[in-house]
């Protein structure tokens, strides 16, 4: 399991403290009854077997980090130290960290753990050592059954007229792919040039191609030869289209990945099961 840590601006930071918490306000589905059933600290502490390790990122790779977890207080808490440098980290926004967890084989199915993050115990500094002013959104951990299809969504960033538009093909769960195609649906009306398609490295490694010959249709297809693509998940399929500058403010507009010719082919090049969710581009 991957617990990532992402921001939506780019800033420097030179350093930085996160302290995450594990909310013990948890419920998880009773599948027989179908009712909502508490799920005490027991079950908080058990859903992790394990800590496996943390990765941080920077545009310069020299980035380092330390982690500490507490367990003791009946509340898992997690603390991640990091800097860089060359105060690289976040120049580039997106993920920042992921730490990764081992789920223990007594975790109930269709667990659910908030986690947030302590605002008392966290800060951020750029490169010249000033405060960064942080605010947090909380992220949610679900424990999967074996057999769940792979979810995927197709992610859109709300948009200004004139500005370019960013969809995404969004992943939520960390699962190592080999390859695959993803199918861009879209009004070509609010288009006004050419895409640009980009894979972010710190998703994996990948190569790719692009097929936009149809307006309204963009087909990526990509492989991962050292099946690391989707290690970190997020957006890892981004398509950034320029947009006109006479579309009325309000104007929204479906994107959906055509679940024909969109597909992904896990660590072994078998196909996944999928449950593909559509998004809607907003004009703000």
């Amino acid at each position: 399991m991957a617990v990532v840590l992402r921001t939506y601006t780019p800033r420097q930071l030179g350093q930085g403290q996160v302290g995450f918490r594990a909310n013990q306000n948890l419920q998880h589905q009773n599948l027989r009854s179908g009712e909502q059933d508490r799920v005490g600290t027991d079950v908080t502490r058990a859903l992790f077997s394990g800590f496996l390790g943390a990765v941080v990122f920077s545009d310069e790779g020299d980035a380092l980090h330390r982690v500490r977890l507490d367990n003791g207080g009946g509340t898992p808490e997690m603390m991640l130290r990091f800097g860089s440098p060359t105060a690289s980290i976040n120049q580039s926004d997106g993920p920042l960290a992921v730490l990764y967890f081992r789920v223990s084989p007594d975790a109930i199915v269709d667990t659910r753990i908030d986690f947030t993050i302590d605002p008392l115990s966290s800060f951020l500094t750029d490169q010249l050592g000033n405060d960064v002013p942080i605010a947090a959104a909380a992220g949610r951990v679900r424990v999967l059954a074996p057999n769940d299809p792979f979810g995927i969504a197709a992610n859109a960033e709300d948009t200004v007229p004139g500005t370019p538009a960013v969809l995404s093909l969004q992943a939520p769960e960390a699962l190592r792919l080999s390859g695959g195609q993803a199918a861009f649906v879209f009004d070509p009306f609010f288009a006004a040039g050419p895409a640009v398609v980009d894979i972010d490295p710190r998703y994996g490694t990948a190569t790719f191609t692009v097929d936009d010959t149809t307006p309204g249709l963009i087909i990526v297809t990509f492989a991962s030869p050292d099946n690391t693509l989707n290690e970190v998940p997020g957006d890892f399929i981004t398509v950034t289209i320029p947009t006109r500058t006479d579309i009325t403010p309000g104007t929204t507009t479906p994107v959906v990945l055509d679940p024909a010719l969109t597909f992904l082919l896990d660590s072994q090049g078998q196909t996944l099961p999928l449950d593909i969710e559509p998004g809607l581009l907003v004009f703000f």
